[in-house]
């Protein structure tokens, strides 16, 4: 199947853009379930039930709320609660995540400020999308609860051998583990936990690792392979830990996993980028798809990138200057071959890097494509009214293929568009 890449970006002026060909397409407006900005997205890529391909995007919100926007022919819009109520003001989304598995077995992960983590069947949310093709634009906002499972992070969930201390800290990442029905959680007390659907409920969640000076974890992720997980937090510091499997077992048909984390622990790790920003803060870490390399951005505007060696011990390429002190860089994303790294900044600035085809010994490994530059600034409405228009942070951004039928169709979707608006008086 051939595919395109397209980048998806989501700013502070609560927008969703995608970005191919260097043209700007929005395909969502500011919506009232949704935050001033996404902290987290994702996409899924399958199929309709004739095999079609067909995509959507799932956005992090406020009280307790995801977003879902379809990508092709039809502009739907669903909003789906994962809270039973909205009257707390911690329950923000903080990280979304899908599964790799295939359509009918995708699962979506996602965590919240108030100790949540939840796991939502893709058909749910394929189910909404059907309830009404004749729509060209639906919104429902129903209070439904999409979440199939909920698991808090409570006392109860610790395992006897971990010191269990207080556990009312926020979920601030997730990361998805190789059989996809379990994932890694990060909290602001520096704990990593693992998420398990075992068939005692009771034990679904186990603590893994707490930092000595319990600094909030900001992201984490683990490889595709499922081998390694990478985490940053507020103190700029980068952990990298192998995964060792204990134990594996069958529950109703589901092989579920026990598992530890092995820190590493040789000189220069936990790693931290040289800097002369006095308070550095860890903001995002990301794999590339052959999990091959992998990269951490930081508030000081720097990428830390990263390369497995053969001992699988972890080399540092390169430093990448994406900001500074006043551009955190908060997102970043490879492509599908690992070549290409996509980052976005507190300034609105999108920059595409290529791995250096012929650096010299003193060269930077990495380059910055300055003709592939994004100032998002520039596609802003009100940019040339005088009025003050929101911060063009990125907020967050991700570097993904998808089927070229549906690139075609969202093409097409911007031509009519921008015809429509030429012939309004």
């Amino acid at each position: 199947m051939t595919v395109v890449p397209i980048l998806f970006t989501a700013s502070y002026d609560s927008k969703v853009r995608l970005w191919y060909d260097l043209e700007q397409h929005q395909i969502s407006m500011t919506c009232k379930d949704l935050p001033g900005h996404a902290p987290s997205m994702d996409i899924f890529v399958g199929h309709d039930g004739a095999g079609i391909p067909w995509s959507f995007i799932v956005t992090a919100g406020a009280r307790g709320m995801i977003s879902a926007y379809t990508l092709g022919t039809q502009s739907l819009h669903i909003d789906l609660s994962l809270q039973r109520s909205s009257n707390k003001s911690n329950q923000n989304v903080t990280c979304v995540r899908f599964s790799n598995e295939a359509d009918n077995h995708k699962h979506l992960f996602a965590t919240s400020y108030d100790a949540k983590v939840f796991l939502v069947m893709t058909s749910l949310i394929k189910q909404k999308f059907s309830a009404d093709q004749q729509q060209e634009f639906m919104h429902n906002t129903g209070r439904e609860i999409a979440a199939v499972e909920t698991c808090e992070l409570t006392p109860r969930h610790t395992r006897s051998d971990k010191n269990m201390g207080s556990l009312d800290y926020a979920a601030t990442s997730c990361s998805v583990y190789r059989n996809g029905i379990e994932c890694f959680v990060s909290d602001t007390h520096g704990q990593i936990w693992f998420w398990s659907p075992k068939a005692d409920k009771e034990s679904w969640l186990t603590l893994l690792y707490r930092n000595e000076r319990t600094r909030p974890i900001q992201s984490i992720a683990c490889d595709p392979c499922g081998e390694f997980l990478v985490a940053t937090d507020w103190d700029g510091l980068i952990y990298f830990f192998s995964i060792k499997i204990v134990n594996e077992s069958t529950d109703n048909d589901v092989v579920t996993s026990t598992v530890e984390l092995i820190e590493l622990t040789e000189p220069g790790w936990p790693y931290k980028a040289p800097t002369t920003v006095e308070k550095v803060y860890g903001l995002r870490v990301c794999w590339c798809h052959d999990a091959q390399r992998f990269a951490v951005s930081q508030s000081s505007g720097i990428i830390s990138l990263f390369e497995m060696e053969s001992a699988h011990v972890p080399r540092l390429l390169d430093n990448l200057v994406a900001g500074d002190e006043t551009k955190w860089v908060w997102d970043l994303s490879f492509d599908s071959t690992g070549n290409f790294l996509v980052s976005g900044n507190s300034g609105g600035i999108v920059k595409l890097w290529k791995q250096n085809d012929s650096p010299t010994a003193e060269g930077p490994r990495w380059k910055c494509l300055k003709h592939r530059e994004i100032k998002l600034q520039d596609f802003m409405d009100g940019r040339n009214t005088g009025v003050a228009h929101p911060s063009p942070t990125i907020s967050s951004l991700i570097y993904r293929e998808l089927p070229i039928c549906i690139y075609e169709e969202m093409k097409q979707n911007d031509k009519v568009r921008q015809h429509t608006r030429h012939l309004r008086p």
